[in-house]
């Protein structure tokens, strides 16, 4: 393990430090949740917090697990990175006044959060791997896929939900593109049908121009006969 001074010797000492980490930032966004909670309107987006905070408990207990695993006491180690990304988003929150945009702002914050997670995680659960301690990757990875999927519930409701107005946006998009190709291929088939009809006339002139001709030669060998 660390040395006294912090030292970074091995795979295990480097795997406890991203442990230590995570301690740390998983109970500084579990006391963060209840400010997000309060301050979004929208009721789904309430709810999906709720449920990411009883998450968010039972992921710190996972991480007691491998303190124990690895014979040591539950204990964080100050994350500036989790700490910056929380208070801006706190900061963003608290000087949005229009309700519906403040939910946007809240759903940007937490997939900030979300996003640190899933990096950090995901290679805590390559060390783990690396070292052949299945056990520890087993957690660490049951909590990646939990951020994954909020990480993706976020997503579609910023997409749809809290934003339905930038979705409406690009249906009615899609729909005037659909419109307009549909206008252009109508305007080409009746360009066609016209040219269609002007050779048709072409042709027509032609096969009365010859047929004219043609009795205008019989008339003369029928008079020189004559």
């Amino acid at each position: 393990m660390a040395g006294s001074q912090g030292e970074i010797a091995s795979m295990e000492d480097l795997l406890l430090h991203g442990l230590q980490d995570m301690y740390y930032a998983e109970n500084q966004i579990l006391k963060s949740m209840p400010q997000m909670i309060e301050k979004a309107s929208n009721p789904k987006l309430k709810q999906m917090i709720e449920q990411h905070q009883k998450e968010t408990q039972g992921q710190i207990e996972r991480l007691k697990k491998v303190f124990e695993m690895h014979g040591q006491e539950p204990r964080g180690k100050e994350c500036p990175a989790m700490d910056g990304i929380i208070r801006e988003g706190q900061e963003v929150m608290q000087e949005v006044q229009d309700p519906e945009l403040r939910d946007v702002a809240i759903v940007g914050a937490a997939q900030a959060i979300e996003h640190y997670e899933i990096t950090r995680y995901g290679t805590m659960t390559a060390w783990a791997q690396e070292m052949k301690r299945r056990d520890v990757a087993k957690l660490f990875k049951e909590i990646l896929e939990q951020e994954k999927a909020t990480d993706k519930k976020l997503n579609q409701m910023a997409e749809s939900r809290v934003n339905p107005k930038a979705s409406g946006s690009r249906s009615g998009s899609s729909g005037s593109k659909r419109a307009s190709g549909g206008g252009s291929r109508k305007k080409a088939a009746a360009a066609r049908k016209s040219g269609g009809g002007r050779r048709s006339a072409s042709t027509g002139r032609k096969s009365s121009s010859s047929g004219r001709k043609t009795q205008s030669k019989r008339k003369a060998a029928s008079r020189k006969r004559a």
